[in-house]
């Protein structure tokens, strides 16, 4: 999985992650920042990789949870 902050007309700074032993990561995303994902996958034991996924897109709230919400 690819996920990097939307930057149109900058450098992208890129977080590579391996899920190949791990169904679930921890990413530490800023405020208020609008972050593009995209994801491929290739089969154990194949040589060759998927495509990559369509863009999907999705910004952080501005704060952090506010008080009386959950995750």
């Amino acid at each position: 999985m690819i996920l990097r902050p939307y930057q149109p007309c900058g450098t992208v700074k890129e977080f590579d992650t391996n899920f190949t032993y791990v169904q679930q990561s921890e990413f530490y995303l800023e405020p208020n920042i609008k972050y593009v994902f995209q994801v491929r996958c290739q089969e154990t034991g194949k040589r060759y990789w998927q495509p990559w996924s369509s863009l999907f897109f999705h910004k952080t709230p501005e704060t952090g949870l506010k008080e009386g919400s959950y995750c």
